[in-house]
């Protein structure tokens, strides 16, 4: 047992389950014979011989080393007959090849992938007297066979040993060629030679590996889907090319068109340019609304993409720089940024309002500096953190669905915060999305809008009575966008609602939905031609016009869209996992424009994205 125990650090256990107590033995050999998983086997001649039993006939695929009295021995070949006088006991053993799988366990290529190996072998008996008695000494005394299970163990310890060197110095791809395959069978096959032949077996020479990895296996197939995809586009090149002409001579009709609309408009008592594209037919409506919104885009340009990322602020140029042009630091008293607002502002001396964990800090987003930070007089322990935020010249305001409405004196950013409308906010699960439209704020409290005078809530006290609420939801509201005479709401069943500012009951309903939340709404408007852009969770950013049954559909191959900034220039959509951004040419519904692998470059997850206008005046969101 010295070499046996020497490689796997503890002597080879193996089965007794026969022996003379168990009586006559009337068929041992059906235990070594076809698929059976057993090598030799040692049973007493009183088990096997009778008074008119003398004789034992092998097969063809057994052979037998029989011990006399006198510790004499005799080898039997395979198909001979076994003689049972003066016989003690006899050592069956299989002639045939004994096939054997070693699962060698885990091991991790050079590049980091782990796998699964596995390793077929067959192991063979010598037919000879000496090697015969090899393998009866590593029976041991009170041993009675050795199994497939037993064998595996003893050579695992040499096998993991010669494919370990091996393995972890070749790339996965590299392990699944035929070269390095076969590095570490020849390894293998030397480190059990001494093994084996203490034994007295031999190992076939046809031994195989198979490594099998699950998470090389994924990068494979989307490396093999990426490349079919690259080459599909490639393929579709020159129909692509054919279409973007067919397209701008459709866009140059068209805008031939509308000029010559808006000549019409121009005489005395003509109908306004939207009520002209009204007279058209739907396909052809279309087109003209595209061209409309193309002009449109081309005059007002963005000037900055805002991206909240754990601690950051990112600020990327756009439409397509991969990369961020500035990366700020938010390292405030009032944690991690959640939210992110840009008001309106005269001068380009940009600013943004973030909301954090604990308060709001004012960035200067020429340099990143927080200029202020307007925190809370308490610090209570809550998960969340201030998803909105409203300025006015003398007060900030912010919304937390667990903290309610807060309100801080713009001028006094280290006293104490004010508690906004505890009793309205009080028990509510959802608080979100407050805003400061002509001199009203909105805020959504669960499924009611709420709006109240900016010039009482800038009064120092801790509560002011809303002035209107907006009812008729059914439903909790999970998106805002209010504007002078009107008020629209998405819910978390996907439907988008409008109200008049004046008529705060029975919504009409704008948009039916799939029944999944709707996180972002926004208007833009040309020549009086008002588009809706929604982000509900679902495999596009859907766009409607407020007045007319014209849709468009902002898809992303599949991509899941959780929530949206729009601009007329620009749409950036945040994908269902918060790792990307998907960005869009609103004149271009069917491809995106580019995409931003924000977690990849971060590490951490989108919380929140805004658009910065040119001359520092805000998209709309």
């Amino acid at each position: 047992m010295e070499n046996m125990r020497a490689r796997s650090g503890k002597p080879v256990a193996f089965s007794t389950h026969l022996g003379p107590a168990g009586g006559p033995i009337k068929d041992p050999i059906a235990l070594l014979s076809g698929a059976g998983e057993t090598l030799a086997l040692r049973v007493a001649a009183s088990a096997l011989f009778t008074t008119f039993r003398r004789t034992f006939q092998l097969p063809p695929d057994v052979m037998a080393l029989v011990t006399r009295v006198g510790d004499d021995h005799e080898t039997v070949r395979p198909g001979g007959q076994v003689d049972g006088r003066d016989a003690v006991e006899v050592l069956f053993v299989r002639a045939a090849p004994l096939p054997l799988t070693l699962r060698a366990g885990r091991f991790v290529s050079a590049d980091a992938y782990p796998a699964e190996v596995e390793i077929s072998l067959s192991a063979r008996a010598i037919p000879d007297r000496g090697d015969l008695l090899s393998l009866k000494r590593r029976l041991g005394e009170a041993a009675q066979s050795i199994s497939c299970a037993q064998l595996a163990e003893a050579f695992l310890p040499g096998v993991r040993a010669a494919i370990e060197p091996v393995f972890t110095k070749a790339s996965m791809t590299q392990v699944m060629t035929t070269d390095v395959c076969i590095e570490m069978e020849k390894a293998i096959g030397a480190a059990l030679e001494s093994v084996a032949f203490s034994c007295g077996l031999s190992i076939d020479a046809g031994i195989r590996v198979r490594a099998a990895s699950e998470t090389y296996e994924r990068v494979r197939r989307a490396a093999e889907d990426a490349e079919q995809s690259r080459r599909q586009v490639e393929a579709a090149a020159p129909l692509r090319a054919a279409q973007q002409d067919a397209r701008r001579q459709q866009v140059q009709h068209f805008s031939e068109l509308l000029a010559e609309m808006r000549a019409a408009t121009g005489a005395e008592n003509a109908p306004p340019l939207r009520d002209f594209l009204r007279t058209f037919a739907e396909h052809e409506r279309a087109q003209l609304y595209e061209s409309l919104f193309a002009e449109k885009a081309r005059t007002a340009a963005t000037r900055a993409i805002l991206v909240a990322a754990g601690p950051e602020l990112l600020v990327f140029d756009p439409p397509a720089a991969p990369l961020p042009s500035q990366r700020f630091s938010l390292a405030g008293g009032a944690g991690a940024p959640r939210s992110v607002h840009i008001p309106p502002s005269g001068g380009n001396e940009l600013r943004a309002w973030i909301g954090a964990s604990s308060g709001v800090y004012e960035v200067r987003l020429t340099d990143g500096v927080i200029e202020a930070s307007y925190g809370l007089k308490s610090s209570p322990s809550v998960r969340g953190g201030f998803n909105s935020v409203a300025v006015s010249d003398t007060a900030i305001y912010a919304s937390h669905s667990e903290l309610g409405i807060r309100r801080w004196r713009r001028d006094e950013p280290d006293a104490a915060d004010a508690v906004m409308l505890a009793a309205v906010t009080q028990g509510a699960q959802a608080i979100r999305a407050i805003q400061l439209v002509v001199g009203s704020l909105y805020c959504a409290v669960d499924d009611r809008v709420i709006r109240w005078s900016s010039e009482a809530a800038s009064v120092s006290r801790d509560s002011v009575s809303p002035v209107r609420e907006y009812l008729g939801a059914g439903a909790q509201i999970t998106a805002l966008l209010a504007e002078r005479d009107e008020v629209l709401a998405g819910t978390a069943d996907g439907r988008v609602l409008h109200w008049r500012v004046d008529s705060p009951h029975e919504p009409r309903l704008l948009h039916t939905g799939r029944g999944r939340p709707v996180e972002s709404l926004a208007v833009i408007e040309h020549e009086g031609v008002r588009r809706l852009f929604i982000a509900d969770t679902s495999v596009c950013v859907h766009a409607r016009l407020l007045d007319d049954a014209t849709r468009w559909s902002y898809e992303a191959g599949g991509q899941t869209l959780r929530r949206a900034a729009v601009a007329a220039d620009l749409i950036v959509a945040v994908t269902d996992l918060r790792d990307r951004l998907v960005l869009f040419d609103p004149g271009v519904p069917d491809r995106p424009q580019a995409v931003h692998h924000i977690a990849q470059l971060t590490g951490h997850s989108v919380q929140d994205v805004a658009l910065v206008a040119q001359q520092g005046r805000p998209s709309m969101r």
